[in-house]
């Protein structure tokens, strides 16, 4: 897993917006950009909160093993299941497997049954 940072410095990247994109993508930027600055604003304590809000991201994704575990016992506890895939190919191949077993055990009329 790479490195996570610990600072994300949104203004960084919104100040750079190419010049060339159109003017809808523009107009959406500032209006968060301008947004986000009065909301900003109005938290003197915005910064204390931001970090707060970095600190639980961080310890979230650094002990997510643990979460996991945790909504994987409360799913089966319900009677449901948790799929568990290492890749994106094999979550693919998981929800395609799903689905085809959805559909054939569905009781659905087909369109001739209906008229």
């Amino acid at each position: 897993m790479s490195e996570i940072p610990t600072y994300i410095g949104f203004e960084k990247y919104s100040d750079h917006v190419p010049a060339g994109i159109p003017s809808a993508v523009q107009q959406a930027t500032n209006r968060f950009v301008d947004g986000r600055a009065a909301r900003v604003a109005e938290l003197p304590q915005w910064e204390e909160l931001r970090q707060i809000g970095s600190d639980i991201r961080l310890h979230t994704i650094e002990n997510m093993d643990v979460y996991l575990t945790r909504l994987e016992e409360k799913v089966t506890s319900a009677g449901g299941h948790v799929h568990w895939a290492q890749t994106a190919e094999d979550a693919r191949v998981i929800a395609m497997k799903r689905a085809a077993a959805e559909s054939s055990s569905s009781s659905q009329p087909s369109p001739a049954e209906v008229k």
